[in-house]
């Protein structure tokens, strides 16, 4: 669907701002800060120290199996998401899901790839389901079905501006899966904050039936600097 999103965003790179196919050019989509390869084994939060959990998730009930990011949320990425997910510059997927797709020897054997539903609102808004997007590109690459497995049974608040323990409560029970998904479900997120939306969407996976569940995103809205965490 082209429109109102296609006019209000030139096809300029995020970082450069020079005329782009995809919205970032390969100079800056290549500089990104790549976090790794020091991280939590469960929720990926880099760390000079890895471990099975880090200070962030070892005292949480998380419902994911693995989670993943490709890079830190930095002002180039940040104005990235925000254009695709918020303004409906759709060329930006492209670049957004490769970021994804550098992750995918963590998915091992998934059956499907699924995404965290926005709300009707935002679709409406910009005339673009941004996740649906996303996993169908990851689904591409990867050799599996895109599947609409999870819905959004109620609203919620924005999470932006919402601390960690308002976060848990604005989500809990705002997401339901049909009966029987596939075994192994991956789930694709544009940007892990403190995990809670991934964490309901594998809750409401694993209540369904589905066994495991691996949850990669762009990016990770912490500094970049593994010394940061420690």
């Amino acid at each position: 669907m082209s429109g109102l999103g296609d006019l209000m965003c030139p096809e300029k790179c995020a970082g450069c701002n020079r005329m782009a196919r995809g919205g970032l050019c390969r100079a800056c989509l290549a500089a990104l800060p790549r976090i790794g390869p020091g991280v939590c084994g469960l929720c990926g939060r880099p760390s000079l120290r890895p471990a099975a959990r880090c200070r962030d998730c070892r005292d949480r009930d998380l419902s994911f199996d693995l989670a993943r990011q490709a890079v830190g949320f930095s002002p180039v990425v940040r104005k990235a998401v925000h254009l695709f997910k918020y303004s409906g510059c759709r060329w930006l997927a492209e670049p957004l899901a490769s970021l994804i797709i550098e992750q995918i020897h963590h998915a091992g054997g998934v059956d499907a790839v699924t995404w965290v539903t926005p709300s009707r609102d935002r679709v409406r808004r910009t005339g673009t389901d941004h996740g649906r997007v996303l996993a169908e590109l990851v689904s591409g690459a990867l050799g599996k079905p895109a599947l609409p497995l999870v819905s959004r049974v109620r609203r919620t608040l924005p999470q932006m501006r919402l601390d960690p323990d308002t976060r848990r409560a604005n989500l809990a029970g705002a997401f339901r899966a049909g009966l029987c998904p596939p075994d192994e479900v991956l789930v694709v997120d544009d940007v892990f904050t403190t995990g809670s939306t991934a964490s309901e969407v594998a809750r409401a996976l694993k209540s369904a039936g589905a066994r495991r569940v691996v949850v990669l995103s762009v990016a990770r809205s912490y500094a970049p600097d593994p010394g940061a965490y420690t």
